[in-house]
């Protein structure tokens, strides 16, 4: 397994993603003991790699942001049972970034454009507010607050 990621839910459940170097999916585990046993590891139903995310928002929804394919988010509002679809939110070929909750549900992600020797590793940032029917953008010309 590399490329892990961990979230801790409300109720204490800590959630790891991982990807495993042989699989065309990430892996999940839980623990519900503070990391002392863990669930049977088990396939997500998606793809990722790039060192992807994962946050637990003020509401309880997990959100991981991911590569593969483009930059992708999936959402669960039941603590990793089940996902959403997931949506794509860049075309960027690699993910390397950062995703954090900086308001009630909203995350702000910021990776880079390109990442290699030849290219400048462009910053894009995206604020994405994610609700029980999906990920929503925050536009940019409205302040967080304003768009609730």
């Amino acid at each position: 397994m590399t490329e892990h990621t961990a979230a801790q839910l409300h109720s204490g459940r800590i959630v790891v993603l991982a990807r495993p170097h042989a699989s065309p999916f990430m892996w999940q585990t839980h623990s519900d003991d503070g990391g002392k046993t863990w669930s049977i590891a088990c396939y997500a139903p998606f793809t990722g790699h790039g060192y992807a995310n994962l946050v637990c928002t003020r509401s309880g929804y997990l959100v991981v942001v991911k590569r593969g394919p483009g930059l992708a988010l999936n959402v669960s509002i039941d603590g990793g049972i089940n996902w959403d679809q997931g949506t794509m939110i860049d075309y960027a070929g690699s993910f390397n970034g950062r995703m954090i909750e900086v308001e009630p549900d909203v995350v702000l992600v910021v990776y880079p454009e390109a990442m290699d020797e030849i290219r400048p590793a462009y910053v894009r940032a995206q604020l994405i507010r994610i609700t029980s029917d999906g990920p929503l953008p925050v536009h940019t010309k409205d302040s967080v607050r304003d768009t609730e």
